[in-house]
């Protein structure tokens, strides 16, 4: 397997913190855009798209990035930061039901998240674009739920 650089390393660092911060944004879609324009010497933003669950309240935002002929699809979720959020965390407690969901014992309030974002969609977005690598992001809450999905992703059939 081929070792990226570190500026490749880098790149994908800071595409992933922008686009975190961007998820918090009230129109997440429009803030993507503006932010990363900012940046076009090292982001070519190829299309993005902002989410909002209504079941459970979780906003992320897809984008598709390239640096040169390197394309990524980053998916990266808000964290917690609204009181539907604290509510959501704070009532769920691990259940053994939850960790069937995703194959490992997990908070049931994460897990409940983590389950409803579609990854089916965001496979055939990557593969649509032909990125090379799908990264998966969040801060707090949405770091919890960024590493379930990646789970589900790698380990459900």
């Amino acid at each position: 397997m081929k070792t990226k650089s570190i500026q490749a390393q880098a790149w994908e660092v800071q595409a992933s913190l922008y686009l975190s911060d961007m998820a918090y944004d009230s129109s997440p879609q429009a803030g993507v855009r503006s932010t990363l324009d900012s940046f076009r010497d090292e982001f070519d933003l190829d299309g993005e798209v902002c989410f909002f669950c209504t079941r459970t309240g979780q906003k992320y935002v897809i984008a598709v990035c390239r640096r040169n002929d390197y394309k990524v699809l980053f998916c990266a979720f808000a964290g917690t930061h609204l009181q539907g959020d604290w509510d959501n965390v704070s009532l769920h407690l691990y259940h053994e039901t939850d960790a069937q969901e995703i194959g490992a014992p997990a908070h049931a309030g994460f897990v409940r998240r983590a389950i409803e974002v579609p990854l089916g969609g965001i496979e055939r977005l990557a593969r649509d674009a032909q990125a090379s690598r799908i990264v998966f992001c969040g801060h707090s809450l949405g770091g919890a739920i960024s590493h379930l999905c990646l789970v589900r992703l790698l380990y459900t059939p």
